[in-house]
């Protein structure tokens, strides 16, 4: 049985408030989370920290997870926001939500489960 569609999930934040870089939503979290890989990454001279710095449609997003809306009524109230610049909202969205997911910035609830996070 396939998954649930993500358009359906609602995000929340599990990472502490974004930082702000020229007022778009900016993450900074350590690239290495093990001894190993920090010894690795020292010798290559790999930064300490991965940067992720939001655009406007990406910060609208963010700025609009309150973990009572799904991905599906963000990407509705971003794309009447921003019309045509944020083309094709869905997929953008669903692209960055499943990249702050895999880096522990949100969580997924779904709603028909009583809210089971995913």
């Amino acid at each position: 049985m396939p998954g649930p569609d993500l358009l359906d999930l609602v995000p929340e934040r599990a990472a502490a408030e974004a930082g702000r870089y020229e007022s778009k939503a900016r993450f900074e979290f350590p690239r290495f989370k093990s001894g190993p890989g920090r010894i690795f990454g020292s010798l290559l001279r790999a930064s300490e920290t991965i940067k992720i710095n939001l655009d406007e449609v990406g910060t609208a997003a963010w700025d609009l997870m309150d973990g009572r809306r799904s991905v599906r009524r963000i990407a509705e109230v971003v794309a009447d926001r921003f019309g045509d610049e944020a083309q094709p909202v869905e997929q953008r969205l669903t692209a960055l939500f499943q990249i702050m997911h895999r880096n522990g910035l949100i969580r997924f609830r779904h709603p028909d489960f009583g809210g089971r996070r995913l």
